[in-house]
């Protein structure tokens, strides 16, 4: 706006005196960016008040665009941002939930695949299970970024951490839990097992119910030295005689997310 104005002041009503406010604007907008994003209000701000040449116009939009800025700087830090602990809280659990159903459907059923035209859509509807947790990395930082200017949930930063601990536990499992359900959920015939793999489709089975109770124990913030103990006597035992490389390496996967279940436990359940 103070473009247009000045462009309006200086600069009689032409096609140039617009072509000056369009590139004046835009590169404003470069400038103004939001999450790299270039402000196009910029722009859209300066045109409209060019294209409104009234006496005393551009002033007016100048002063209300100051008034609406002090009424956001005084309120702003009481009105936002809406409690980031509650919201990220209810996001996690969300995806603890759909994780527990997956796992629980997957440990019944292993190697069924889903058939036609519902294995698409249920491939998408797993790819967008594994972002949640690296979405959910960066909504806290955001979330403790602009914690800073909050009045009203300062107070809450303690228990926003709490949150991002188990949010960070979600991520390092992330990767390792898709390439298990991947594993999972391939066919166990010929073509995805070897030779010597016989009990490749029985599946990990107690192992794998042992780490998904730890797991989503964890994730609902509760200590799972319990769970993540019978799912250590689990995978002491081994596997059946004779078990094959698709076994195997279902259980190094389960494994390998116990250790981080046993690494966020340690850091965060220790001497409590």
């Amino acid at each position: 706006m103070g473009i247009a104005a000045l462009a309006l002041r200086w600069l009689p009503v032409s096609t140039l005196s617009l072509a000056v406010v369009v590139s004046a604007g835009y590169l404003a907008s470069l400038l103004l960016r939001i999450d790299g994003v270039p402000s196009q209000q910029v722009l859209v701000s300066a045109v409209l008040v060019f294209g409104v040449p009234v006496s005393g116009y551009p002033e007016q939009r100048v002063l209300e665009n100051l008034v609406g800025i002090a009424v956001v700087i005084l309120l702003g830090p009481l009105l936002w941002p809406p409690d980031p602990c509650r919201l990220l809280s209810g996001r996690l659990d969300a995806y603890r939930d759909r994780l527990d159903r997956l796992l629980v459907e997957l440990g019944r059923h292993p190697g069924r695949a889903p058939l036609g035209q519902g294995a698409g859509q249920a491939a998408g509807q797993a790819g967008g299970l594994w972002q949640q947790p690296h979405d959910l990395g960066r909504d806290l930082d955001r979330a403790r970024r602009a914690l800073r200017w909050s009045v009203t949930h300062r107070r809450s930063a303690a228990a926003l951490d709490e949150v991002g601990h188990r949010i960070q536990l979600a991520e390092r499992t992330a990767a390792p839990l898709h390439c298990l359900t991947a594993q999972l959920r391939a066919p166990a015939g010929p073509a995805a097992v070897g030779r010597g793999d016989a009990h490749a489709c029985e599946g990990p089975g107690p192992l794998l119910d042992a780490v998904r109770h730890a797991l989503i124990r964890a994730l609902a913030g509760a200590d799972p030295a319990e769970p993540i103990a019978r799912a250590r006597m689990i995978g002491e035992q081994g596997g059946p005689a004779g078990s094959g490389r698709h076994e195997s390496l279902l259980r190094g996967i389960l494994l390998l997310v116990l250790d981080r279940l046993d690494d966020y436990r340690e850091a965060h359940f220790t001497g409590r």
